[in-house]
């Protein structure tokens, strides 16, 4: 097993839940394997047509926080739940694919680790839960009570009305998605290699990419909380060692 099991990443596929059945977690993620514009379309226009929230959930079958929320999300208390108040859609991270033209059109082009799981207004298209997204990256910590009373409060939670995110937060957090994402080109094909090859090393690369993603995702929390045009000043991150 890779060293990076422990704090994983995500996407690449989908379809609903309901139609897959994963006997054992270690095969969850890889069983979804729509396209996932065609998958997350399909559960967006559900969510619509029944009035509930999108849940997104991305994921892959070589992370141990991926396979625990997997694993929670089998539990029956918990599928019950997101069976009657939610339209679910589960994609595949696989080794760390570019998921920017699936996220975007919910104002957030990047993820941040595996397992992610949001709850997005079907409507506005917000993701109502960005600011806690970072609590399910680190699943193995929670469990299927958890997670139920979790998304217990936001089943039939709303975008609350609020003022357009400043153009320079938008266009700062799309820039930095694009490193995000050519970080992960990089780093994904590595730890692919080194899952079967144990003289491949990406643990230099892998925490380098972890500081940077770490510290992106924090400050957009930050800056969209505040979310004040003329109080905001944007962070500046150095150089990573790819550019």
């Amino acid at each position: 097993m890779i060293r990076h099991i422990w704090t994983c990443f995500w996407i690449v596929t989908t379809l609903t839940f309901g139609k897959v059945q994963a006997k054992e977690t270690e095969e969850f993620y890889s069983l979804f394997t729509l396209d996932p514009q065609k998958a997350v379309a399909s559960a967006l226009q559900n969510a619509e047509a029944s009035d509930k929230p999108l849940l997104l959930i991305i994921g892959a079958d070589w992370c141990h926080d991926s396979r625990a929320l997997a694993g929670q999300l089998q539990s029956e208390t918990v599928k019950q739940l997101v069976d009657e108040h939610y339209s679910l859609a589960i994609l595949d991270a696989g080794w760390l694919r570019n998921l920017s033209g699936v996220l975007t059109q919910f104002g957030h082009p990047a993820y941040f680790g595996t397992p992610t799981m949001m709850v997005i207004d079907a409507d506005s298209r917000k993701v109502v839960n960005f600011s806690t997204l970072q609590r399910w990256q680190s699943a193995h910590n929670e469990s299927a009570d958890s997670l139920k009373n979790y998304l217990s409060d936001f089943m039939h939670t709303s975008e609350p009305a609020q003022l357009r995110p400043p153009q320079k937060l938008v266009d700062f957090e799309y820039a930095q998605a694009q490193r995000l994402y050519h970080g992960y080109s990089l780093l994904g094909p590595l730890m692919q290699r080194e899952s079967t090859d144990k003289t491949v090393n990406s643990d230099d690369l892998w925490k380098e990419v972890r500081q940077f993603r770490n510290r992106l995702q924090s400050d957009l929390v930050e800056m969209y909380q505040q979310n004040e045009s003329s109080n905001l000043v944007l962070p500046e991150y150095p150089n990573l060692s790819f550019e």
